[in-house]
């Protein structure tokens, strides 16, 4: 199980990944055989936001819960629309949207 520490530090990071095209690009190409669209995802929706654990929930404030709230619903009500392969996510206009939103909560989480 993760403290309360390690879920800040991987939600940080993730949100870091989703709002730097040049992280992502990073990643596609250290791992060349990985759907680096998918995986964004996964990481998010699968691995990372579990907003039912009384864990996940109290490692953050409740500005910080907010904030990573409304990027989950933001980001879950475009992802079925998102484009496959990192090279075409990164010419939708909702991707964009949803990067500057990762860096709004990132900088949420930082300057708490």
């Amino acid at each position: 199980m993760k403290s309360k520490k390690e879920i800040r530090e991987s939600v940080r990071h993730v949100l870091s990944l989703l709002s730097s095209k040049e992280q992502q690009l990073n990643f596609q190409q250290q791992s060349p055989s990985v759907n680096v669209a998918l995986e964004l995802l996964c990481l998010w929706f699968n691995e990372l936001y579990n907003p039912g654990s009384q864990l996940f929930t109290r490692s953050f404030s409740s500005k910080e819960l907010t904030a990573i709230q409304e990027f989950n619903q933001y980001y879950n009500l475009r992802k079925g629309k998102l484009p496959e392969t990192i090279e075409e996510l990164h010419q939708d206009l909702d991707w964009d949207v949803i990067l500057q939103e990762s860096k709004r909560v990132l900088n949420i989480l930082e300057s708490d």
